[in-house]
Formats: structure tokens, sequence, C-alpha cells
């Protein structure tokens, strides 16, 4: 009898934890490399935390696991991303687990299409390549680093972020301005801080993109919202122009 009455609180016990990690509206799936998401879990401590805290599944990508944790987690796993595995971020975040799942299913379509697609290109444009080279300031981009340091810090929540992302769109759209192929747009996220876009047109194969992400944001660990972080490494120098 005894035996039965401890099943049944274990299989309480489990689909608990189980609703938990999967129903909390609190929580947020990420698609994360799965050797990441392993280590990750194995550091949230006892079993008992781990499961309420984070439930792993897999995805089509066999390198690739669909992640849930709680959304006040999140600058938690970009540190542990960043200190053991030397990734600025290193996931993709999702609002839920259908989102999550869906991105990783185009994902994988896409990985076997390049597979299909593979072209041997060829490298012999150095012409126009040392053209740009060439026309590259350092002035300007040093002015753009310290103008954009000059900002308490650029966290993705703060006013401060807010103002930088203003800024540079501003910017940028002074340096197009006789540039009538070239368009500069915010794009609005839940957070505060917009994202800024630059697209330049081409002449030939338009319907081809090339896209080229870099960091505006940049983060003080201990106090992200008031604490001063300048971020002049590849966050400011990443999209400096």
């Amino acid at each position: 009898m005894n035996y039965f009455k401890q099943l049944a609180v274990i299989t309480t016990l489990t689909m608990s934890f189980n609703c938990l990690a999967n129903e909390n509206p609190d929580n947020i799936w990420v698609t994360i490399d799965s050797t990441a998401a392993q280590h990750y879990q194995h550091e949230q401590g006892t079993f008992l935390q781990k499961i309420p805290f984070s439930h792993r599944k897999s995805s089509p990508i066999p390198d690739v696991d669909l992640l849930s944790v709680p959304s006040n987690a999140v600058n938690n796993l970009s540190e542990f991303m960043h200190h053991n595995y030397n990734r600025c971020g290193g996931f993709v975040a999702h609002s839920s687990f259908e989102e999550a799942s869906d991105y990783a299913k185009q994902l994988a379509v896409v990985q076997n299409s390049q597979a299909l697609l593979a072209y041997n290109y060829s490298i012999d444009n150095a012409q126009t390549v040392q053209s740009l080279i060439n026309a590259q300031s350092p002035i300007n981009l040093q002015s753009t680093v310290n103008s954009l340091t000059n900002f308490n810090n650029r966290y993705y929540t703060s006013q401060t972020g807010v103002d930088a992302s203003q800024w540079l769109q501003s910017y940028w759209q002074q340096i197009a301005t006789t540039r009538s192929d070239i368009t500069i747009e915010s794009y609005q996220h839940s957070w505060a801080q917009s994202s800024v876009i630059v697209t330049i047109a081409g002449a030939e194969n338009a319907d081809e993109l090339v896209v080229i992400g870099g960091h505006l944001d940049s983060i003080n660990q201990a106090n992200p919202a008031q604490g001063r972080s300048p971020g002049a490494d590849d966050n400011a120098s990443g999209i400096a122009e």
C-alpha cells in the first residue's frame, strides 16, 4: 500500500514540475546549442530546482535544443554563454514553444537547402575591395565610437539605450542624405530599444539579400539599467561608420 502511495506522490510531483516548465507564463523558450543547454541546466542546482527552472527539448537540428527559462533569467543565460563559450548572446529567444519549434524547423530547411545549393565562389574582386578599404576613415570610426560611449549605457530597456538607438538612426540618415538607394528605418521590439536597419538596394539581383549585424547595446552585468557601460569594444566599434 505504501508503495502505491509513494508512486502516486512521485507521479504527481513529476506532473506538477512538467506543468511548471511548460506552462509558466513567465518563461520564454530559446533555441540554443545542445551542449550549452545541457551545461546550463547542470549548473542550475539540484534536480528538483532544475525542472521548474528550465525544460529542454530536442529540435530537428541535431546540435540545437529548445530550452525553457524564466524571462528574468535571460541576462543570466547570456552571461553564462559569454563566460563559458565566448559568445555574445549565443541563443535566440522566442515568446512560446511553438515559435521556437517553428524557428528550428525553418532553420533546418535552410541548412538542408544550403547543403544542396553549395557553390564554390571565387574571390576575384580585389580592386573593388581595396577601393572600399581606402575610403574608410579611422577618424570617423573613432568619432562614432566616442559618441556611443558618451551614453551612460546602451542597455536595451534603459532610456539611454533608447536615446543611443535614436541617435544612431539620425546619424546614419545624415550620412546617407546623398544616396537615394539607401534607406534607414527603426525596428520596434517588445522592449524599449529599437534596432536600426540600413538597406542598400543592389543594382543587380535586388531580390538577393546579404544581412550584416552588429551590437548597439551595452550591458553592465552588476547594474544593467543604471550602471556605467561605455561598450567601446565590439558593441560600439562593430557598428561604427
